[in-house]
């Protein structure tokens, strides 16, 4: 199936107030297709989940931070709008859209 992106929705982005926090960073991306149809994925930074493990090992959580785990979770390197922007339409050209993203 051929998707056309219409429009992207990223939480949590106006929250950011520098540029540099793109790299340690974590939002739920939604793409609205042209046609109507939504879909949404999780996307974490490496650092951001690096974090988060380092976290959880002092608090106890998910075995004090031996694993982690987010429904249709995506691992970047920058949740940077335009980079966001890239990797959807790079999954889509490979035909791994509909592996990541589930449909809302």
């Amino acid at each position: 199936m051929h998707y056309e992106v219409d429009r992207l929705f990223l939480s949590g982005i106006d929250d950011l107030k520098e540029k540099s926090d793109f790299l340690n960073f974590h939002t739920d991306v939604i793409v609205q297709m042209k046609n109507g149809e939504k879909f949404v994925a999780a996307f974490f930074t490496f650092k951001r989940v690096d974090e988060i493990l380092r976290e959880n090992a002092k608090t106890g959580e998910r075995l004090a931070g031996k694993y982690f785990w987010e429904r249709n979770m995506l691992l970047v390197e920058s949740c940077e709008p335009a980079f966001i922007q890239l990797v959807v339409e790079d999954l889509i050209e490979e035909g791994e859209f509909k592996d990541v993203f589930e449909r809302i």
